[in-house]
């Protein structure tokens, strides 16, 4: 499996979950995802749209949850440092996408796609972000699971996975 531009190497039953890069085991979050994937997720094809959490199925009932625990932590980590995000989303083989001050599209996993877009802040106004998924994530994953792949993100963004 290739997460995030990284391949993994996944034994079934005992779920281990090894980056081949290193022979490192993936971190908990990662390798229960993992798991989830394969046990519960379909394979469909994108369809063309971008999806935001709440137009997930149960979506709008964890988003509170999503928008402190990835929006927000994407705004404030990335959004006064439009060079600093653009860097980290070329490093996970991000690819330049229309929206905001920044915007990248970035291969989740194969076939699932992220836009993540960083307003900047200002003397008004604090920086902002969205963080969109290809309308094929509700069929590879839960609401609770798609807030996973948001920290998963940050974290790889931030270089710490």
């Amino acid at each position: 499996m290739t997460l995030l531009g990284r391949e993994l190497e996944i034994r079934w039953p005992d779920m281990t979950a090894m980056w081949k890069s290193n022979g490192e085991e993936a971190r908990a979050n990662v390798r229960i995802l993992c798991a989830r994937r394969i046990l519960e997720g379909r394979a469909v094809s994108f369809g063309g749209r971008m999806l935001s959490y709440v137009e997930m199925p149960w979506g709008n009932v964890y988003q509170k949850q999503f928008d402190g625990r990835c929006v927000k932590r994407l705004a404030f980590g990335f959004g006064n440092s439009p060079d600093k995000f653009a860097d980290a989303c070329r490093g996970l083989n991000g690819i330049p996408a229309n929206g905001g001050d920044a915007a990248f599209d970035i291969l989740f996993l194969e076939g699932l796609i992220v836009r993540l877009t960083i307003w900047e802040g200002d003397d008004e106004f604090p920086p902002s972000a969205q963080i969109l998924f290809s309308d094929n994530f509700p069929a590879a994953f839960s609401a609770e699971d798609i807030a996973v792949c948001g920290d998963i993100l940050i974290d790889a963004m931030k270089g710490r996975w």
